[in-house]
């Protein structure tokens, strides 16, 4: 498929003169998605002990935003381990 706005950054100073291999390539960008999943990981989890701490004396708007995100967030989270499994797939592949 295409490759993924996380392995554009990661490529963007890519040096095809460096004679980097493709699995190298692919382990710096299993890299760069688990930045991405710690973060997403480690905010689904604040938003939820928020939650937790403030059902009760919250406005519902903001438990109802609340929620919205930690569905959006745990759905990053989904995304970046298929994108991970993707990754190690192609280096399987090789």
């Amino acid at each position: 498929g295409s490759p993924s706005l996380f392995a554009i950054i990661l490529l963007t100073n890519y040096n095809p003169d460096t004679n980097m291999s493709e699995e190298k390539r692919i382990e710096l960008e299993i890299g760069w998605y688990k930045v991405v999943f710690s973060i997403l990981v480690f905010t689904d989890l604040s938003l939820l002990a928020w939650i937790a701490q403030n059902l009760t004396n919250t406005k519902p708007i903001l438990l109802i935003f609340s929620v919205i995100a930690i569905v959006l967030i745990t759905m990053g989270i989904y995304w970046v381990h298929r994108r991970v499994l993707k990754c190690l797939d192609r280096i399987e592949e090789l």
